[in-house]
């Protein structure tokens, strides 16, 4: 039986509280990206996918391991350039530009095991949904195009349309560590990085309630 992310959420900010719960509130950076090896793979001309966000989170339960609740904003900085899929005629190439963004709220469980004094590491697993914003839009290169396909221009204000993205809601799967620093009982500060869809990384900072 399968269970949707958004039940998983409603149950975590449903879940009581205990008088000994550690409760905290923070807010991370993060940059995402794909290895430019898994895009060159599949397309011949492409431009490096990267992303970036803040996240806003509040945890309960102890130190030693709590729920999670995350609130996701961001965007690209993907270039605008040309997509050519691999093997494929220069012709079928197409100018991208991603006026795109995103929000996501993500449930996640966090382990915290100390390595040395107020230095831990802390695993995580995370569920979520994410909704894309804006737009990506698609130009037609100009006739007779060969060879490298950079070197050629493109019908952009003729041909320009947006791309279908009929779909704009999609699953957010985390699996993610940090090394944090307890620099007070009330404060900590984190390195992230792990996969969030595409890998990332990223810093994070704490403050206990």
């Amino acid at each position: 039986m399968r269970i949707s992310p958004l039940i998983v959420i409603l149950l975590l900010v449903g879940l009581p509280a205990k008088a000994a719960d550690y409760q905290a509130v923070g807010a991370s950076y993060r940059f995402l990206g794909l290895p430019d090896f898994t895009i060159s793979s599949t397309f011949e001309a492409h431009q490096p996918v990267l992303l970036h966000g803040a996240t806003l989170h509040y945890s309960r339960g102890n130190w030693k391991g709590h729920w999670g609740l995350s609130l996701a904003f961001g965007g690209t900085t993907i270039a605008d350039g040309f997509w050519q899929a691999a093997k494929a005629e220069a012709s079928s190439a197409v100018w991208v530009e991603y006026e795109i963004g995103f929000v996501g709220a993500v449930a996640t469980y966090t382990w915290r095991l100390p390595i040395w004094r107020d230095l831990f590491f802390a695993p995580t697993l995370g569920v979520g949904l994410a909704a894309v914003l804006g737009d990506i839009y698609a130009t037609e290169v100009l006739p007779g195009c060969e060879g490298d396909v950079n070197k050629c221009g493109h019908w952009r204000n003729v041909t320009r349309h947006p791309v279908d993205l009929s779909n704009r809601i999609m699953p957010i799967l985390q699996a993610s560590g940090q090394f944090g620093y307890r620099i007070t009982e009330e404060f900590m500060v984190g390195l992230d990085f792990g996969l969030l869809n595409v890998p990332f990384t990223g810093i994070t900072a704490e403050y206990a309630l």
